[in-house]
This record gives C-alpha cells, sequence and structure tokens, in this order.
C-alpha cells in the first residue's frame, strides 16, 4: 500500500480541515491519525492511505473521563483518554470546538 507524503504541519495542520483547501490538500499530504495504533479503522485502505497508525506510547491518564484537562492538546499528547483521541483538531479556541 503506497502511502502520501506527510504534511511538515503534522497534526497542527490547518488545511487539513479548511473547507476551502482540505479537498486537494488532503489528496496530496498524510497525517498522523488522531487514534494512533488503536484507530477502528486501521484496515481501511482509503483512511490508511491517508494516516499513519505510528505506537503512540504514553500512559493512561489517572481521572480518565473524569479529566479536566480533556480540552489541553497537551495533555491529551502526554497521556491516554479511554475512547478519546490522542490528537484534538487543531482549533484557536479548543473548549469551543
Amino acid at each position: 500500500m503506497e502511502h502520501l507524503i506527510p504534511c511538515k504541519d503534522s497534526i497542527y495542520c490547518l488545511d487539513q480541515y479548511s473547507p476551502q483547501k482540505s479537498l486537494n490538500h488532503n489528496q496530496t499530504y498524510s497525517y498522523p491519525c488522531r487514534f494512533s495504533e488503536l484507530c477502528r479503522n486501521i484496515h481501511d485502505v482509503p483512511h490508511s492511505i491517508q494516516f499513519t497508525h505510528n505506537k503512540h506510547d504514553v500512559p493512561q491518564c489517572k481521572c480518565d473521563m473524569n479529566c479536566s484537562n480533556l480540552t489541553d492538546p497537551a495533555h491529551r499528547f502526554y497521556y491516554r483518554h479511554a475512547g478519546l483521541p490522542n490528537y484534538l483538531i487543531p482549533c484557536w479556541n479548543q473548549q469551543q470546538c
């Protein structure tokens, strides 16, 4: 299976979600899957061409779903939360996204 070129902005790419740019941009570049190796779509060929699924070896958050830092992108990167992605969609005000 052939993969796309990784986007230089990786998980921080705003073009990936842009209504004006995403279609063309996402046909050219790949991104880390927000669920990493725990992705439910890891065997879906179109998904696996556009997204990489490298192991994201981090501990489970002790507070899990009761965590007060669920909207903190850095916290989500360093700790897993059951059923939630490791990476948040780039957004200026994460609590409103």
